[in-house]
């Protein structure tokens, strides 16, 4: 179920499993730009290709701080950044990627000028590299656009136990 509130002066619909973490971001001045909780109570008529199968908040320009928060929850942090063509489609995409566990990818995605399809049907439109880094430096010195959390879960549960997870760290670092 998706909530209407008011948020940076617009109107936006936000899923009511994710609505607290996305009103205490934008309330400590994080301008979130999307959110999804991927649970199935907030997306009930549609099928899990149909919506993410991962809870994620994107909030606008790359926040550091973010960083902190992102681990102390166990969530990946992302900071993304596009490049455009004249038809302002992104033609190459770079994402650095924190993992829980401390890992951190920079991945470099290119739009593929005619997508393929996967075993099961879904359009590949990336073709995508990754590297390893050994500190978050290049990630933090990057020229990217947002910063995303992201939880990688299967179970409902667990979703739901991470995302008050979340809400908790960002009230107490927050503060």
């Amino acid at each position: 179920m998706t909530v209407r509130v008011k948020l940076n002066g617009h109107i936006r619909s936000i899923d009511k499993g994710i609505l607290d973490v996305v009103t205490e971001l934008n309330k400590r001045g994080f301008k979130t730009l999307f959110s999804c909780s991927s649970l199935n109570e907030d997306h009930p008529k549609q099928t899990p290709r149909d919506r993410s199968d991962a809870p994620y908040v994107t909030v606008e320009g790359k926040r550091p701080e973010l960083i902190d928060i992102a681990e102390a929850a166990g969530w990946e942090w992302q900071f993304s950044g596009y490049a455009y063509a004249k038809n302002e489609s992104p033609i190459d995409r770079i994402d650095f990627r924190g993992k829980p566990d401390g890992q951190i990818l920079k991945v470099k995605s290119r739009a593929l000028e005619r997508p393929e399809e996967d075993s099961e049907g879904y359009p590949i439109l990336w073709e995508l590299e990754s590297e390893m880094l050994s500190s978050k430096e290049e990630a933090i010195q990057s020229k990217t656009q947002s910063t995303e959390l992201i939880l990688d879960s299967e179970t409902e549960k667990f979703k739901k136990q991470k995302i008050a997870c979340l809400l908790k760290v960002i009230t107490q670092q927050s503060a």
